[in-house]
């Protein structure tokens, strides 16, 4: 019996019932989402829903080029929105043109490179 498997199976369904209950609880959008052993990532098409779950979760914002003039947004928070016990990682990710205006709390919540 391959233990490795079946905890990683149970550490999924874990983040799946997680993501289920951040949607339930406080209405906040899953778009497409897969939920894995160590985390969730949940592929959305605008900002608003990237708001969303920063508004509610916490968390920064990382910026990646995507290519042809694309970004891709990536929130990353958990699904603890009071931090009072450890939550499940969460990554949103979001495509952007990368000349798109951006939402001010999106902005603000976005790591900025540092110089080497």
């Amino acid at each position: 019996m391959d233990t490795a498997f079946y905890a990683r199976q149970q550490a999924r369904e874990r983040s799946e019932h997680a993501a289920q209950y951040m949607h339930t609880a406080y209405g906040l959008p899953l778009g497409r989402h897969t939920a894995r052993h160590d985390g969730i990532h949940i592929f959305d098409v605008d900002q608003d829903s990237l708001a969303h779950w920063l508004t509610l979760t916490g968390g920064h914002i990382t910026v990646q080029a995507a290519g042809h003039g694309v970004v891709m947004r990536t929130l990353h928070t958990t699904t603890d929105p009071d931090g009072r016990r450890p939550g499940i990682p969460v990554q949103v990710h979001v495509l952007d043109c990368a000349d798109e205006l951006v939402m001010p709390e999106v902005a603000a919540a976005t790591l900025r490179p540092t110089a080497a």
